[in-house]
């Protein structure tokens, strides 16, 4: 499937790659480059599959700030609570849109 980098501003993409920058300076360990694409790719073209498999990755340097926190913390009207269905996968009733994210990612990085 394509990326549809059209979703946000030239600038709003400058912004997601200096976000992305940061938190692969971070976490500078093997995978990070892998689940910082990740991020990319649920940022650009965000999913039901995508936010269920990344929402609890840590952003903060010591670990203790979830992409889901943080997009609670910067779109208070997120929901900061889920039901989990039996395959231990979430009920989302929404998933945050490319801006949430966005404004996320650079506060975690902040």
């Amino acid at each position: 499937m394509a990326i549809n980098e059209k979703t946000l501003s030239d600038e709003k993409l400058k912004r997601l790659s200096l976000a992305l920058t940061e938190l692969h300076r971070m976490h500078s360990h093997p995978a990070a480059k892998r689940w910082i694409n990740d991020l990319r790719n649920l940022v650009l073209y965000p999913t039901r599959e995508r936010w269920d498999a990344l929402h609890n990755t840590a952003l903060g340097p010591n670990g203790t700030l979830s992409l889901w926190q943080a997009t609670c913390y910067t779109s208070p009207d997120y929901p900061n609570r889920v039901a989990i269905r039996g395959d231990d996968s979430h009920d989302w009733t929404s998933v945050p849109t490319s801006e949430m994210l966005l404004q996320a990612l650079m506060y975690a990085v902040s």
